[in-house]
Formats: structure tokens, sequence, C-alpha cells
């Protein structure tokens, strides 16, 4: 993959990352919590989840999210 794909898949990541953190309020979807934030995937992409979607993003703590695996 040429660096400016590698680029232009970061980009994109970041867009839907930003978007499902701007839906949440900036807080854990689960419980509430603000800080540290990560994204996970509803629909694990091994399983077909689209990996740049912001509606298949969920905004998690880091504890919520080690507990969602």
């Amino acid at each position: 993959m040429s660096a400016k794909r590698s680029a232009a898949k970061g980009q994109r990541w970041r867009k839907a990352r930003r978007k499902a953190l701007e839906r949440a309020r900036r807080r854990c979807e689960r419980c509430g919590a603000t800080g540290r934030l990560e994204a996970h995937h509803r629909v694990p992409l091994a399983e077909g989840g689209a990996p740049r979607d912001p509606d298949n993003l969920e905004v998690l703590c880091p504890a919520c999210h080690k507990a969602a695996h």
C-alpha cells in the first residue's frame, strides 16, 4: 500500500472516530466516564463489520472496552 493510500485510510479512521466521539458527547457509552476514550467496533471486522463507519463504532472507556472483549 502506498504512503498516500495509507494516509487516506488514516484520515477516514480519524473522521469516523471523531464523529463517534461527538455522537457520544465524549463520554463512554456504557458507563458515562470521561477522560481517555477508545473506539470499539460493535460488529467485529472479522464478522464483516465496517471498519470506518461511525455507526459501527461504540465509544468506550478502557475498562468498558476490556469488558466488551
